[in-house]
């Protein structure tokens, strides 16, 4: 018993590295698991403990939020989708994996978009219009996209090795990790300020 308490074995939750915790350590572990993200995925020694192992110790209450709990935290934190709602935020599921472009909170009924994650009249999202049409001019301008972090970048001088904020390192031209292409590594126009090039024209 990780505690030192005397209690039965068989009354106590068993790991798969062989450690029992007696019914409130496990209690007090799951409520710790609600509020703690860094405690998913459960484990002791390294090892999982699967959450089933968990429920004949909690009451329906705290079984039903520290499942909930683990279905939120299985989904990545870029892929989740919580209601718009101020009042409500209840975690909706993934993102990613909707059919539609808005989803209906089962607790609230706050429609919530999964483009822009907020509430707006209309099927069409106008940040996702918006997005389209800077995705546009980026491609007319020529702009490359990090691979990292999938932001804009606008190269006005200098050689194609791109160093992003997100420290990623990619090729301008193609936009795939810096060495992994045969792109040239300048080119003799981006190598002179367009502004001095433009005044010399002037002059």
């Amino acid at each position: 018993m990780i505690c030192y308490d005397k209690a039965r074995y068989m009354d106590a939750l068993s790991t798969p590295c062989g450690h029992y915790y007696c019914q409130d350590c496990t209690v007090d572990f799951a409520k710790a698991f609600t509020l703690d993200e860094s405690l998913f995925p459960l484990r002791c020694c390294e090892g999982r403990i699967p959450i089933t192992d968990f429920v004949p110790f909690l009451s329906d209450d705290l079984r039903m939020l520290f499942e909930e709990k683990n279905d939120e935290f299985s989904v990545p934190s870029s892929g989740r989708a919580y209601c718009a709602n101020p009042t409500c935020s209840k975690f909706l599921g993934s993102s990613t994996s909707k059919h539609s472009i808005t989803i209906i909170c089962p607790d609230c009924e706050a429609i919530t978009c999964l483009e822009c994650k907020q509430t707006h009249e209309g099927v069409n999202c106008p940040v996702n219009e918006a997005t389209k049409r800077l995705h546009a001019l980026a491609q007319e301008k020529g702009w490359q996209t990090c691979p990292g972090c999938h932001a804009l970048v606008e190269l006005s001088i200098g050689c194609h090795h791109i160093i992003c904020r997100c420290k990623a390192q990619f090729c301008y031209l193609c936009g795939v990790n810096w060495k992994s292409c045969e792109c040239p590594q300048f080119a003799e126009a981006r190598l002179i300020d367009p502004a001095f090039l433009q005044m010399q024209r002037a002059s």
